[in-house]
């Protein structure tokens, strides 16, 4: 998947078209880049999903420690982060 900043494509998955997000936080230092992320998540729809490209180790540790205490699913590889939104 190529990096696009800010950039909102589709997937076509089971004659459904599920939004997928990019956020670069690659030049981001913490504690912004998880203020960014929260922001990000807030505009997100159910079965919508954000692939998040980072760069900082630090952020990342803040930023999985959030998401494991607001229950969102995730996984995570080395410089990428990818979370998705399910219907609650």
């Amino acid at each position: 998947m190529k990096c696009y900043n800010s950039f909102i494509y589709h997937i076509f998955k089971r004659n459904k078209i599920i939004s997928m997000q990019s956020l670069d936080l690659r030049q981001v230092r913490c504690p912004l880049a998880l203020v960014l992320l929260k922001q990000q998540l807030l505009t997100l729809d159910t079965n919508a999903s954000i692939e998040v490209l980072f760069s900082n180790q630090v952020a990342i540790q803040d930023i999985r420690r959030y998401l494991d205490k607001k229950n969102y699913c995730y996984h995570c590889n080395q410089n990428t982060l990818l979370i998705k939104l399910d219907n609650k």
